[in-house]
């Protein structure tokens, strides 16, 4: 009877220990997933720059990145 308790209580901490680490695994995921809505928002808002420099490129050729250095 023991044998099966000690079996019994390694079971639960090794399920206990792996519903850790898989809350661990998930929460590492969504905080993931909000730093990449962020890069999405960032994103968006770089845009419009990027068109913008796009346009004085073609405007100005190669004399914007001369003068960006």
């Amino acid at each position: 009877m023991q044998c099966y308790n000690d079996v019994a209580g390694q079971v639960q901490e090794s399920a206990l220990d792996a519903a850790s680490k898989g809350n661990r695994f998930i929460n590492a995921c969504m905080r993931l997933n909000n730093e990449m809505k962020g890069m999405g928002s960032l994103a968006a808002q770089l845009y419009p720059s990027l068109r913008f420099m796009n346009f004085l490129k073609c405007l100005y050729g190669a004399t914007i990145a001369t003068v960006t250095k």
